[in-house]
């Protein structure tokens, strides 16, 4: 009699390490399908793909990527953070994004680990300091390398069309609309007196 495999809810995600198996984002969970078909889930998985503060039900995993060790390397841009699982289910942080970049994108060549980064959180909403629009947030990456010995290296960035905007606009707002608020309050004292 054949065990049965557990069946997939959500494949967002996929990537084939060298050792010919196949890792995929399923729903909350990364699994491991085998050469031979046997699928197993990853333990720490759901850790490494989910976000934190409460929206554990929501999955913030854009990219994966598997070295020859069978190490499992996720960005997830709500931690903004690259975690790495591996197969004996360890968990750790390999690198986080500094605002106002997240990373939505890994890729491993020999020891080196590559992590595309964009400004802002693609898919959450703009905060009084990050508006901006899906185009503005997808135009503007950087690459960053993570060498074996754990130098982190810009590689490149392109620069989007909005500039310091990101920054000074937000602020000016800002300031206008506390400027209006303290000449309303002062002008309510003075009917008061």
């Amino acid at each position: 009699m054949q065990a049965v495999q557990p069946l997939f809810r959500h494949i967002n995600s996929a990537v084939c390490p060298p050792d010919g198996s196949l890792y995929v984002r399923d729903d909350q969970y990364i699994r491991r399908v085998s050469p031979d078909g046997k699928v197993s889930t990853l333990a720490h998985s759901e850790d490494a793909a989910m976000a934190e503060g409460g929206e554990d039900s929501l999955v913030r995993t854009m990219g994966m990527a598997a070295d020859a060790a069978g190490n499992l390397y996720v960005a997830n841009y709500w931690k903004r953070a690259v975690m790495k699982v591996t197969p004996d289910g360890g968990l750790s942080t390999i690198v986080t994004s500094n605002w106002p970049w997240v990373p939505v994108g890994v890729a491993i060549s020999g020891r080196d680990i590559y992590v595309l980064e964009r400004m802002g959180n693609p898919y959450g909403p703009s905060t009084l300091l990050e508006v901006s629009t899906l185009a503005d947030r997808l135009g503007s990456p950087r690459v960053r390398k993570i060498s074996s010995n754990g130098t982190i290296t810009t590689l490149v960035v392109v620069k989007g069309g909005r500039g310091l905007a990101v920054i000074v606009v937000p602020l000016i707002l800002a300031t206008a609309v506390l400027f209006f608020w303290l000449v309303r309050k002062r002008r309510a004292k003075k009917v008061d007196v």
